[in-house]
């Protein structure tokens, strides 16, 4: 019988092969007839991938330019670059967008980085800081002394950024205090939408002030505040909002106007915008607390 001489892979000694000649980088291939066949190389930086079931060089897809918070990339909250704003990880958890909020300083609520107030608890007895029962903001305590009436007040201020007391006619002042909820985001109705504050000390509610980045369209935004669960706007009418097109908005008068140390205030998102909802909500609870002079 006959020996098979020497023979290339891809000749027509084998049947099931589509004679061709070796070029380096060339790989062999199932074609569809099928035979076994040459698959030429590619060009450097090509990879190899199935076209209609056959392998194929191609080359690599150009990545698009993109933002960093954008659904290119999937551990983010798509949102546009703000001034003033820092990346955190939410609760998803995401990288999302921190909207900055004025006279705030950055802390944590164990859980979440936000922008609050410096209250009694933040400061530290240990470290020889006397508790400040009147827990102010601190980037406007100095400015924000509002005297009670001329009546009381018939001596004369001295220097100074707190208005020490001269010759100790002054009965009594009224320093204003603000607290603060931040809703990061667009805006959703829901009630209990931001982390619970409690009220530093006795103080007694003027109003309630909206800001927000983005307008809402369509309809008004309106919220609620809730002392200890039950809202403080018996009268409806007079909770605060921010009119569609505005970026800031009052209440009217609050029914419920005084705070005990420790009462809970929590806000709820009565109605957003009916076309564009409105995002990133400053809510402020402005409020006086009476001093009295010894």
């Amino acid at each position: 019988m006959p020996s098979g001489g020497n023979h290339n892979i891809l000749s027509a000694t084998h049947l099931d092969a589509l004679a061709d000649t070796v070029i380096a980088g060339d790989l062999i291939y199932g074609n569809a007839t099928p035979k076994w066949a040459r698959l030429p190389k590619g060009t450097d930086g090509q990879y190899l991938k199935l076209v209609t079931g056959l392998p194929a060089w191609s080359d690599s897809p150009a990545g698009a330019d993109h933002n960093l918070l954008s659904a290119t990339h999937l551990d983010t909250l798509a949102a546009a670059v703000v001034r003033g704003d820092i990346l955190i990880g939410n609760s998803t958890p995401k990288w999302a967008r921190l909207a900055l909020t004025a006279n705030r300083v950055l802390k944590s609520d164990a859980l979440d980085v936000i922008w609050g107030l410096i209250v009694n608890a933040d400061v530290d007895a240990a470290a020889g800081i006397a508790e400040s029962k009147l827990a102010l903001n601190y980037a406007t305590h100095a400015r924000q002394h509002v005297l009670n009436s001329a009546s009381d007040h018939t001596g004369t201020l001295t220097t100074g950024q707190h208005g020490t007391l001269a010759d100790g006619s002054h009965s009594n002042a009224k320093v204003t205090t603000t607290l603060s909820f931040a809703i990061v985001g667009t805006l959703t109705v829901g009630i209990d939408k931001a982390p619970t504050i409690l009220a530093p000390c006795t103080l007694t509610i003027v109003k309630v002030k909206l800001v927000v980045k983005t307008a809402p369209t369509g309809a008004a935004i309106i919220i609620d505040v809730n002392k200890n669960g039950t809202t403080i706007f018996t009268t409806q009418a007079n909770r605060p909002q921010i009119a569609a097109g505005a970026t800031q908005g009052d209440s009217g008068t609050p029914d419920v106007t005084a705070l005990a140390e420790g009462d809970k205030l929590t806000i709820d998102i009565d109605q957003i915008g009916s076309t564009i909802a409105g995002a990133d909500l400053t809510v402020e609870v402005v409020c006086t607390q009476t001093i009295t002079w010894s």
